[in-house]
């Protein structure tokens, strides 16, 4: 397994994400609406769950915010 293969990006859980945990910067604009869509998942399907590239576009599309792959990425896996 290469590092770009992290079981954890593949299958993330709300349950290891550390909701609520204090952020700052651009880290503070993305938690409400990135916890909101990682709620979301916990009912989807594994198929239909959101891939950070998702949340990436959602977020520039519904609340206008530029966040970098890597900024999604490291917030959605601590």
């Amino acid at each position: 397994m290469t590092s770009l293969q992290s079981p954890a990006i593949d299958s993330y859980s709300a349950s290891s994400h550390a909701i609520g945990r204090a952020v700052y910067g651009k880290g503070a604009r993305i938690r409400e609406p990135v916890d909101a869509m990682l709620h979301e998942d916990l009912d989807a399907p594994p198929e239909n769950r959101h891939t950070i590239r998702r949340i990436c576009q959602r977020l520039l599309d519904e609340h206008d915010v530029h966040a970098s792959y890597s900024t999604v990425r490291s917030y959605v896996l601590h």
